[in-house]
């Protein structure tokens, strides 16, 4: 009698895939084949299953999310408690995960095969959901403080619910498929958004109300009140004129920077310039060097350029798959060379000059620069080192001042002074979030805060029942405190009560 074991691994396979009400049957079918090589009895006995009690239909993949780019400080607090400051690209993220952008900072949370959300400065984020549902995809980000913006392209034949909500809950804004929109919750709970590309009623604000059109930016004011407006700046232009309805001048540093400085943007145009976002959608992907800035001073020979991108996929040369497609591009740096020739032109860049770097990594280091004044200049190509047309570039000049000088101090006789409590543990508070949270120590432990926000009213580190407090702390100011007794302790901020956390003190 032929073997059966072909058909038996078969039918387990098919097994896992079945209603737990047909797997009895299945099961039976399977003893069967271990004696009997009955095969239009197992055929007959799959498709009866089948009919009867349905096949399971794979499940769809669920979305994920990672911290992209990220310029300057970024702290994240996973939904475990676990804090990691400051936040790396790369960073894997889910649901109960806290995003704050710390100062002039920004950071990029990318949705594969979905978009992304691109955090301005002082912006505060946690994702509530991520899950694929009845061929859905559903993505909850609740927005604490600040502005950001999404673009949102899903790939897939799943549907797309894309919902912003408050601390409340309440849903803000919501998405059902390709838009690039920002949302912007001011201290108040002001919250704007503006459409830049939401078409045919994809984008819909406040919560399940009327859509919203491109070019048109709605304010809710946390009173109740309801304005419309159409906007011809960049979407964190008309962010930041929303946070102003009520008079409020608390709206995040950095995002009503004069143009050319909006480090939440990451806006590269100069004062004066008339390059604008258009209402039927934003001018495309971006580039700029992020350091040295124009007119920087730069101590030493060796230059470091920083350069960051928006919208673009990065892929090294020697990796592109397709070396002319304008979706897998490179950086090219050069120093103190022109880059005219070889802008929209079709004159590939060349590759032996040492002035000219080829690279996809975010930071270019230049030896042996001479004192004087430099120009560095960044310009996107592709795989085949032909610039792309129209041409994305930036360009800075700088100042090389050579070694700094060594100053040998002056002797001089000083008092000895009160040693100070060693620093077991040391916290930051940063846009409204004290980190790490809990803060777990032992008795005599002493933990040091220092205050990383820039805000009006600044903060203090406060015990619930008030037995120890810091006086009000402005940026970059600390508070310290030895913990001299076993216990879970709660703290918060005078100013601004929302804001608690926790100490363990064990023995």
């Amino acid at each position: 009698m032929p073997p059966v074991r072909h058909d038996a691994i078969l039918l387990r396979q098919v097994i896992a895939r079945v209603t737990p009400l047909g797997r009895p049957m299945l099961t039976r079918a399977l003893a069967l084949t271990r004696t009997l090589a009955l095969t239009r009895a197992l055929a007959l006995t799959l498709v009866v299953a089948v009919l009867a009690f349905g096949v399971l239909p794979l499940a769809a993949a669920e979305p994920t999310a990672q911290l992209g780019l990220v310029s300057g400080t970024v702290a994240v607090t996973h939904g475990n408690g676990s804090a990691v400051q400051p936040a790396g690209s790369g960073l894997t993220l889910g649901p109960g995960d806290r995003i704050a952008t710390v100062g002039r900072s920004s950071a990029i949370v990318e949705l594969p095969g979905i978009g992304q959300i691109e955090l301005g400065a002082d912006t505060t984020i946690i994702i509530h959901e991520l899950r694929t549902a009845s061929g859905a995809t559903a993505i909850v980000v609740e927005i604490v403080q600040g502005m950001i913006v999404n673009r949102l392209a899903p790939t897939g034949d799943a549907r797309l619910d894309f919902s912003i909500v408050d601390p409340s809950g309440q849903a803000v804004a919501r998405a059902a498929g390709s838009a690039a929109f920002g949302v912007g919750r001011d201290e108040n709970g002001n919250v704007t958004v503006a459409c830049s590309h939401c078409g045919n009623g994809v984008v819909t604000f406040p919560g399940n109300g009327s859509p919203l059109s491109s070019g048109r930016a709605r304010t809710l004011t946390a009173r109740g009140d309801l304005t419309e407006s159409g906007f011809r700046g960049s979407l964190y232009d008309a962010l930041a004129e929303g946070a102003d309805v009520d008079g409020d001048t608390s709206t995040p540093s950095g995002n009503l920077l004069p143009p050319g400085q909006r480090t939440g943007s990451r806006d590269s145009r100069q004062t004066g310039s008339n390059e604008r976002d258009t209402p039927n959608g934003p001018t495309g992907p971006t580039a700029r060097i992020v350091s040295p800035s124009s007119g920087e001073n730069v101590t030493g020979s060796t230059v470091i350029v920083r350069w960051q991108t928006i919208g673009f996929t990065i892929v090294p040369a020697a990796q592109a798959t397709n070396p002319t497609s304008p979706q897998q591009v490179h950086v090219h740096i050069f120093l103190d060379v022109d880059p005219t020739p070889y802008l929209g032109t079709g004159v590939p860049i060349p590759l032996n000059n040492p002035n000219i770097v080829h690279t996809a990594n975010p930071v270019v280091t230049f030896q042996n620069v001479p004192n004087g004044t430099h120009r560095a200049s960044l310009v996107m190509a592709t795989g085949n080192h032909v610039s792309l047309n129209p041409a994305v570039m930036d360009v800075v000049t700088f100042t090389v001042g050579g070694s700094a000088a060594t100053v040998v101090p002056t002797p001089t006789a000083a008092p000895t002074p009160t040693q100070p409590p060693s620093i077991d543990v040391e916290a930051t508070i940063a846009s409204y979030i004290y980190l790490p949270d809990p803060i777990q120590i032992h008795v005599g432990d002493t933990v040091r805060w220092t205050n990383l926000d820039n805000v009006p009213d600044g903060h203090t580190v406060t015990a619930s029942d008030h037995a120890w407090t810091s006086a009000v702390l402005n940026q970059g100011e600390q508070f310290t405190y030895t913990f001299t007794q076993v216990g879970t302790f709660t703290y918060f901020c005078e100013p601004h009560p929302f804001m608690t956390a926790f100490i363990d003190v064990q023995p």
